[in-house]
């Protein structure tokens, strides 16, 4: 798809202040657990978030990202017919290679192939960027992702038989070094160049990948393991014969442990990712991070109260997701909040509120203030209730005593 920039010509895009603290955006998920409503994927490795239109701001102008979700929109029926195409493929795949573990989901596949134009114009919103689009999604399931041979012969089948090969992007010379990237004689002419390799990431437990071990020209793909404890890999494809193409659909694929995974993935996502991403939503510029400023306490709050959620929530979820997919294992660690998890809970909360007014203050009460702060403040009040409802939610199942107040 084309996007001409000389269309904000007749927008108004609201840009506010880059927030420099990283937790995670906007949600895109009903309260209820319904799976592949929503984009929960980001390739960028970025968590800092400029806003282009303000939540619950009223607008009475057209802004480009309405502009670009019409023209995803208009874009839909060619959508779907590739990722009928796509699905085909990844499908035989799968199917030749049931020997390696691979298994494709027709059920699951079926929710949504092609991303909704809201999962879209949240991608550019949380990654800065429309040049490059993956409308079309899949996930297949292997027991073994730390299997990186059966890996290579899923690529090797896709490219010979199907006609798909991993997108490649620009990634700076100096991260690669940093992950084990072997450099041409090209590259160390200048350190600072872009180098174009898959757009290809393994997130998993680098001690069971065995990333010492494992071939050079993979390593470079290994992130580090997600604070969650989520395990995956993802990349994208593109058709070979949209390698020369300027901006080609670009088709996202994750691999998981097996259905449980999935499952956890998206009930962690309804229940903490969707809130506390928020916080990088906060519009009021954050810039001084010492823990004697009130900026810097605020945003000390924030990260406790992310590393709660994924301490008690996110990292049981997928580690009982991990265990029924790969051993059998159905026995599952008890997720539920203490007293003192609650008293946590209030004062974090608490403390950030005061933090916040406090940053507010020193900014003046010019009208354009006011509101950034109400929105602001509308803003930590969801992600406060939102949380307390995750709460009450696993102490229920547990019989532990809910937060109230």
């Amino acid at each position: 798809m084309f996007i001409n920039f000389l269309t904000p010509k007749i927008s108004n895009i609201n840009t506010v202040p880059k927030v420099e603290n990283s937790h995670n955006s906007k949600p895109v998920m009903q309260s209820k657990l319904s799976p592949l409503t929503a984009d929960t994927v980001s390739f960028t490795g970025k968590d800092k978030v400029v806003k282009s239109v303000v939540t619950g701001a009223k607008k009475s102008t057209i802004t480009l990202l309405d502009i670009l979700g019409v023209q995803y929109e208009m874009d839909g029926p060619r959508y779907k017919e590739l990722s009928k195409a796509y699905h085909r493929a990844i499908k035989k795949a799968c199917d030749k290679l049931s020997d390696l573990g691979y298994k494709y989901d027709d059920t699951y596949n079926s929710q949504s192939p092609v991303k909704s134009a809201e999962s879209y114009k949240s991608k550019i919103q949380r990654s800065k960027n429309v040049t490059v689009l993956d409308p079309i999604r899949g996930t297949i399931y292997n027991k073994d992702l730390y299997n990186l041979d059966s890996f290579t012969e899923f690529l090797n089948v896709m490219r010979e038989e199907f006609g798909y090969v991993p997108y490649k992007t620009d990634v700076p010379l100096v991260k690669l070094l940093k992950r084990g990237y072997i450099p041409t004689v090209e590259d160390l002419q200048d350190s600072s160049k872009l180098v174009k390799v898959a757009d290809l990431d393994f997130r998993l437990n680098n001690g069971q990948l065995d990333v010492d071990n494992m071939p050079e020209s993979l390593r470079h793909f290994v992130s580090k393991p997600l604070k969650s404890g989520l395990e995956d890999i993802q990349l994208r494809f593109i058709r070979t014969s949209d390698i020369n193409v300027p901006s080609p659909v670009t088709h996202e694929l994750l691999i998981m442990f097996g259905p449980n995974s999935t499952l956890a993935k998206h009930q962690e996502h309804r229940d903490v990712y969707q809130w506390v991403r928020l916080f990088d939503e906060i519009e009021v510029p954050l810039e001084e991070t010492s823990i004697e400023t009130h900026s810097g306490k605020a945003l000390t709050y924030m990260d406790r109260i992310t590393e709660m959620f994924r301490g008690k929530v996110s990292q049981k979820l997928f580690l009982n997701a991990k265990n029924k997919d790969c051993l059998g294992i159905n026995a599952e660690s008890v997720i539920a909040f203490t007293e003192e998890d609650l008293k946590l809970f209030r004062g974090y909360f608490g403390g950030l509120n005061d933090r916040l007014r406090s940053v507010y203050r020193s900014k003046g009460r010019s009208r354009e203030v006011l509101e950034m702060k109400e929105r602001d403040m509308e803003r930590i009040a969801t992600i406060q209730s939102a949380l307390k409802d995750t709460i009450n939610f696993y102490n229920f199942k547990a019989g532990l005593p809910l937060i109230t107040d």
